[in-house]
C-alpha cells in the first residue's frame, strides 16, 4: 500500500481499518483495554501507522490526537469481537497463548462482568426521552467505520456522516427505525432544503456542507465525545470538532448568514422538544 498525504485533518475508512491491523502485529498482556496498553506499545502502534501515512506537519497534534481516539475505540471493539468469537479456549492466530490466558482471567472478573452490566443497561435506556423505548439502528455486528467503508466502495467516494447515519438508521421500507433518527432524518433535510434556497437567491452564498449541519443538527455528547449516529467513531468524520462541541458550532456559523441561523435555531428546539 502506497502512502496515503493529508493536507487536512480528515480520518479516511482505510487509515482507521490500518489501525486495527497493526494491533495485531504485537500485543501484550496488560492491553485488556486501550487505557492499559503501555504507553511504549502505543507509541510503537504510532510509528507504525506513520510509516504508511503522511500530513501536512502543523496537523500533528490534531491527527495524533484523532489517531488515538480511533485506536483506543478499534482496539477496543477488537477485543471484544475477539472475546465473542473465540471464547475462552480458541484464540485468533495473532494473539499469543499467555496473552489470551491472561485477558481471560479479567474477562472472567468480577469487575469486567460489572462494567459490561451496567454497558448493557446504558444500551437499553430510553436515551431520547421516556416512552421512545432504547435508540436503535440496524447495523448489526458491524461498526459505524465497516459500514462507512462499504459504503465508501459503493459511491466510489467517502460518505458523508448523514449518509452513514441513513445507511445506520433507515430499513429498507424507507422508514426510520424510532422516533428520535426520524426526527433527526426530516431536521437535516429541513437545513439542507433552506441552505439550497439561500445559494439559489445569493450568488454570494456558501457551498451546502451537508457533515456540518448535521452536527449542528444532533450536536456532540461532550463527556463521551460523541456524535448521534456515528458512536465513537465521531472522530473519523470530525476530527477537531468532537473535542470541543462549542467549536463546532461557531465554525458551523459562520458558514451561513443571519436568515439561516434563524432557521437553524428554530428547526433545533423543535428537535429537542421532541427527544
Amino acid at each position: 500500500m502506497g502512502l496515503r498525504k493529508w493536507d487536512t485533518m480528515v480520518f479516511i475508512p482505510s487509515a482507521s481499518r490500518r489501525i486495527g491491523k497493526i494491533f495485531k502485529e504485537k500485543l501484550v498482556e496488560e492491553g485488556i483495554k486501550w487505557s492499559k496498553v503501555p504507553s511504549n506499545m502505543k507509541e510503537y502502534y504510532w510509528e507504525e501507522f506513520e510509516k504508511k501515512y503522511k500530513w501536512n506537519p502543523a496537523l500533528l497534534i490534531s491527527v495524533k490526537d484523532t489517531w488515538n481516539h480511533v485506536a483506543s475505540v478499534r482496539y477496543n471493539d477488537k477485543l471484544g469481537k475477539w472475546r465473542k468469537k473465540y471464547g475462552k479456549d480458541a484464540k485468533p492466530n495473532s494473539v499469543p497463548q499467555e496473552v489470551w490466558n491472561k485477558w481471560w482471567e479479567y474477562w472472567n472478573s468480577e469487575e469486567f462482568k460489572a462494567l459490561s452490566q451496567k454497558a448493557s443497561q446504558n444500551c437499553r435506556s430510553e436515551k431520547t426521552g421516556e416512552g421512545s423505548g432504547p435508540s436503535k439502528h440496524i447495523g448489526g455486528s458491524k461498526t459505524t467505520i465497516q459500514h462507512s467503508i462499504d459504503l465508501e466502495a459503493e459511491l466510489g467516494r467517502s460518505p458523508t456522516p448523514f449518509e452513514v447515519f441513513k445507511r445506520m438508521h433507515k430499513k429498507k421500507d424507507g422508514s426510520f427505525v424510532d422516533k428520535r433518527s426520524n426526527d433527526i432524518n426530516e431536521a437535516v433535510e429541513n437545513m439542507v432544503a433552506i441552505a439550497s434556497q439561500l445559494r439559489d437567491e445569493s450568488t454570494e452564498a456558501p457551498e451546502i456542507d451537508v457533515a456540518q449541519i448535521y452536527l449542528q443538527a444532533v450536536g456532540v455528547e461532550p463527556k463521551k465525545r460523541r456524535v448521534y449516529g456515528l458512536g465513537t467513531h465521531a472522530s473519523i468524520f470530525y476530527p477537531d470538532s468532537v473535542s470541543s462541541s462549542s467549536s463546532a458550532s461557531s465554525h458551523y456559523n459562520t458558514l451561513f448568514d443571519e436568515r439561516l441561523r434563524e432557521e437553524l435555531q428554530e428547526i433545533q428546539e423543535n428537535l429537542h422538544k421532541k427527544k
